[in-house]
């Protein structure tokens, strides 16, 4: 949970920069329920390490490939610091990473169902921070 927690905070704090790319996508049905999903593009930032590389330092590393997709449903209910409510609201959030380092690829997404216009609300404003 420390690790996750680590890696969202520096993929949060790399957003601030420039070369960094967020898309929100927020879908809605009749019903009021919907997804919710923050997409990172992180590919400009990844170009920019690889420039910054000596090519000694990139002639001996493999460039890699990852595409992984985390559920929060196998996690949540040992996470200390969340309420009942919020639980049960991120339960079937998940966290997807599709990286590519050879073309310059990094995305992450971070999503989640919600039943109604408040818990839209409560997941946005807690995405987004």
């Amino acid at each position: 949970m420390k690790k996750i927690k680590f890696v969202l905070a520096f993929l949060f704090a790399l957003a601030l920069y420039s070369c960094v790319d967020t898309e929100e996508r927020i879908v809605i049905n009749a019903d009021e329920s919907g997804t919710y999903a923050l997409t990172i593009d992180l590919g400009k930032l990844i170009e920019l390490a690889n420039q910054m590389m000596p090519d000694s330092a990139r002639a001996g590393k493999p460039k890699e490939k990852k595409d992984s997709t985390i559920y929060f449903k196998n996690f949540i209910d040992t996470a200390q610091n969340l309420t009942a409510e919020e639980k049960a609201l991120y339960r079937e959030g998940y966290l997807h990473i599709d990286m590519d380092e050879a073309n310059n690829k990094m995305k992450v997404e971070m999503g989640c169902p919600f039943k109604n216009n408040n818990q839209l609300i409560f997941i946005s404003s807690n995405t987004s921070h």
